[in-house]
C-alpha cells in the first residue's frame, strides 16, 4: 500500500490531495516522485501550507521508499501506461461522475 500526498498551496487557502493505493514498484517509484515534485513546486505558497507542506514531502519520500523495496516485477504487467495518465483518467472519470449526478439531481443549468 503506498500512501501519496500532495500539498498545493496558495497566498490565502491550500489544497491537500491524498491517495492511498496498491500499486506496483514501478508506479508507486513514478507516483511518489510526481507528488513530490508537486508539493516541492508549489507547496511552499501560503503562510499554513509553508509549514504542512514537510508532511507532504515527508509522506512522499515514504512512498518512494516503501515503491523502491517492493518486489520487482514478474511477467506482464495488468495496468500498462504511466501514473500520470492513470491518475488523470481517474480524475476525468471523478469529474463526469460528479456532472452526471448533478444532472440527475437538477443542480446544473
Amino acid at each position: 500500500m503506498v500512501h501519496l500526498r500532495r500539498n498545493i498551496g496558495m497566498l490565502t487557502s491550500r489544497e491537500w490531495h491524498g491517495l492511498d493505493l496498491r500499486l506496483c514498484r514501478t508506479h508507486a517509484v513514478e507516483g511518489a516522485l510526481y507528488y513530490f515534485l508537486l508539493s516541492a513546486l508549489w507547496g511552499w505558497w501560503g503562510v499554513i501550507s509553508l509549514f504542512v507542506n514537510y508532511i507532504a514531502l515527508a509522506a512522499d519520500l515514504a512512498a518512494l521508499a516503501v515503491g523502491l523495496f517492493q518486489r520487482r516485477p514478474q511477467g506482464e504487467a495488468l495496468v500498462s501506461g504511466s501514473f500520470r495518465q492513470w491518475y488523470k483518467d481517474q480524475r476525468s472519470a471523478a469529474m463526469l461522475a460528479r456532472y452526471v449526478e448533478s444532472k440527475r439531481l437538477g443542480m446544473t443549468r
